[in-house]
């Protein structure tokens, strides 16, 4: 294994491990030896989209996917960057030649979402869940259509189905308001500390303030 390659396995590692800062100065050190190492500036690009610096991430990913335009990762990512910009029409044609793809097509169900497109975005939910019924976002994303009618029993509903195909933070962040909205505060509260098990996140405590706010 080539001094490059255990740099970036070091990167990685260090990314997934959410030790950002040592991430980002590994993948430099692999831009120092190879300035147009696409891994190395699409691991710089995901360093800057977990700081919100959506800009540098851009740039950065728009390199990785003009080096190696056959990419699909480097092209959803780049998506995801565009889309946290609110440039959905652009992150919608990185993802749309990958629509065949579940987790692809629950991404494009929140784009759909976005623009104010309900019929859209749940077409886009239920063939992510046909094509793989355990895309926990497609859950997710169809359960707060329903939330937005106002049909919080059905919402609640399709979100404790999801539960049973897997855990995630937000997962469990959106079963919290769920079981609030129907007045089950117990239940809403033990949703909000798991999801604080997973991630530490602004939002999850905000939601855990309300819960206990309304005991």
């Amino acid at each position: 294994m080539s001094n490059l390659d255990v740099l970036l396995d070091q990167a990685f590692l260090a990314y997934n491990q959410k030790d950002y800062d040592m991430a980002e100065d590994l993948a430099r050190q692999v831009l120092t030896l190879a300035p147009a190492q696409g891994d190395g500036l699409y691991l710089l690009g995901l360093v800057a989209s977990q700081m919100g610096a959506y800009e540098p991430a851009e740039k950065l990913l728009y390199q990785a996917v003009q080096l190696y335009p056959e990419n699909k990762q480097y092209k959803l990512s780049l998506g995801f960057v565009l889309e946290k910009q609110g440039r959905l029409d652009e992150a919608l044609s990185f993802y749309d030649p990958y629509k065949e793809d579940a987790f692809v097509l629950a991404e494009i169900g929140f784009i759909y979402l976005q623009k104010g497109q309900p019929d859209f975005a749940k077409s886009a939910f239920d063939k992510s869940l046909s094509l793989n019924g355990d895309v926990l976002t497609a859950y997710i994303g169809k359960s707060l259509i329903l939330r937005r009618q106002n049909l919080f029993k059905d919402s609640l509903s399709l979100l404790e189905e999801a539960l049973t195909h897997g855990q995630s933070a937000e997962l469990y962040y959106q079963l919290a308001q769920a079981y609030r909205h129907v007045g089950k505060l117990k239940p809403a509260l033990s949703a909000i500390e798991n999801a604080l098990k997973i991630q530490e996140v602004a939002s999850f405590y905000n939601e855990r303030g309300l819960i206990e706010e309304g005991q």
